[in-house]
């Protein structure tokens, strides 16, 4: 709940946010901020592997209850980020600016600003590395509140930001990239003061334990392979739109990533909530409820992400001329297709928490990567013969839905976990839950205007219409007996 409080703040600030910063940037200097800083991002795979290695070690010990490992375990994970962040830095200095100044298609008067967004990205994504090992400890004790009382403060100050640069007469994308920057480095101090008043085991040690970390860096060496392909088809794909088009095309893209951002914030914060739970019965080894938690978790997830992506999948169009002042070329069809995208995604996420926490890595990524690496050479044959900046989104969409099968399979392997109860489960209620919903809202479209009483009331028959589709077909009947209990523990008070 303290998330969820959270995100709906969140939801009215970062969209109210994104159109002042599109505004005081303009289209341009927008799409250019969101490139340049996707050539950091592109290394930052390095440091993916090693969030699920440090969560999964983490989780594990606090499972056991062993809090002198649990310390060892985390200064080590210290040591190896701070190496991580000494090496990404030098490969976004060497051969991030390379391609920089020899494949970036910027305009030249631009090029001495995208320069600086350049470093102060390369030093934020430096700061963000360092704070992971602090971010896994609070996701670990399940201290959901903390991330909802920091991040109102963060969005608070990125909303001044905003405030800041629109009254500003020198090159506001500089000053945006610096701000932005000085946010980052106050976020990872609350959050360390945070972890060293509730957590005595953040106490950092220099400590050297070679087998823990070769044992770590082990573990993580097959995440490495799954975000490296993770990279490929994001920020890969953004700089092959910027490639193939112009920066307006970026700033389109920038924007759906901005709206995918806060909406699979929703879906994810089931997931953070459950996912120690996960991690903690594979440690405990009691199956039968880490099989409960896996299916719990990947329907109440999609359910949580249709409520809020429906009636912007719907009403797309009406929301970006409301939301913004000037809507970029495409970006209606890449918010449509990303939601699509994440809504595909979100029936198999459990599955990798519960592959992690088994340890057997291998084969999991070995497949799935081998897939998503198909991705960016795909989309560029696929945008030489049809130049047209959604299909790449389609190409993702369609290896998104093959590779939900390839999870399964090799998933239920490691946990003895029931394909055919997944399918039948997990993806056939869900599906039956989203094509009704979606039968039903649709037409609504041809009823009302495209105006905000329009959109309001859509939004509003879109959640009576998902509530009660999940209510009748999306849960088990113990399920909604559960429900029906709740309903009428709430109701008792007002009946009497």
């Amino acid at each position: 709940m303290f998330l969820y409080l959270r995100m709906l703040v969140l939801l009215v600030v970062g969209l109210y946010t994104s159109r002042l910063t599109l505004v005081a940037l303009g289209v341009s200097d927008y799409g250019v901020y969101n490139v340049v800083g996707g050539i950091v991002s592109m290394f930052v795979f390095i440091n993916y592997a090693m969030i699920n290695s440090t969560q999964r070690y983490i989780t594990i010990e606090l499972g056991r209850e062993d809090y002198k490992r649990l310390n060892l375990i985390f200064s080590t994970s210290i040591n190896i980020h701070a190496i991580i962040s000494l090496i990404i830095i030098l490969l976004s200095e060497t051969i991030g600016l390379w391609f920089f100044y020899n494949k970036m298609n910027i305009p030249p008067d631009r090029m001495t600003a995208a320069f600086w967004v350049l470093q102060f990205s390369v030093v934020s994504c430096f700061v963000t590395i360092m704070s992971v090992p602090y971010n896994a400890l609070i996701i670990a004790n399940e201290k959901m509140s903390a991330f909802a009382y920091l991040s109102l403060i963060d969005a608070a100050l990125k909303l001044l930001v905003v405030y800041l640069i629109i009254n500003y007469n020198g090159d506001r994308l500089i000053l945006y990239g610096l701000l932005i920057l000085i946010i980052t480095v106050f976020d990872r101090i609350l959050y360390g003061q945070y972890c060293r008043r509730k957590f005595p085991e953040s106490e950092y040690h220099f400590m050297i334990d070679k087998p823990l970390m070769v044992e770590m860096t082990k573990f993580a060496s097959w995440n490495l392979l799954g975000n490296l392909s993770y990279v490929c088809y994001t920020q890969g794909l953004n700089l092959l739109l910027n490639v193939f088009f112009n920066p307006v095309v970026n700033a389109a893209r920038g924007i759906a990533v901005q709206i995918q951002s806060v909406v699979s914030n929703f879906s994810y914060n089931i997931e953070n909530a459950i996912k120690p739970q996960i991690t903690k019965s594979y440690a405990q080894e009691d199956m039968k409820r880490m099989h409960t938690l896996i299916f719990l978790s990947a329907r109440l997830s999609f359910y949580v992400l249709l409520l809020i992506s429906l009636p912007i999948i719907l009403e797309t169009d009406t929301i970006l001329n409301l939301w913004l002042v000037e809507v970029p070329e495409h970006t209606a069809n890449f918010v449509q297709l990303t939601l699509l995208y994440l809504l595909s995604e979100t029936l198999t996420n459990p599955l990798l928490t519960a592959a992690q926490a088994t340890g057997e890595m291998r084969n999991y990524q070995l497949s799935v990567s081998l897939l998503c690496f198909f991705i960016l050479p795909i989309s560029y044959l696929a945008l030489l013969f049809l130049p047209y900046p959604e299909i790449v989104f389609v190409v993702c969409l369609v290896f998104s839905v093959i590779t939900q099968f390839v999870k399964l399979w090799i998933v239920g392997k490691l946990v003895h976990l029931s394909i055919f109860n997944y399918l039948c489960e997990v993806f056939l209620r869900t599906m039956i839950v989203f094509l009704c919903a979606f039968l039903l809202t649709y037409p609504a479209l041809y009823v009302l205007e495209d105006n905000i009483i329009g959109l309001l009331v859509v939004s509003l028959y879109c959640c009576i219409v998902v509530f009660i589709m999940v209510y009748v077909l999306g849960i088990k009947r113990e399920e909604r007996q559960f429900v029906n209990r709740k309903l009428m523990f709430y109701l008792k008070p007002l009946r009497s």
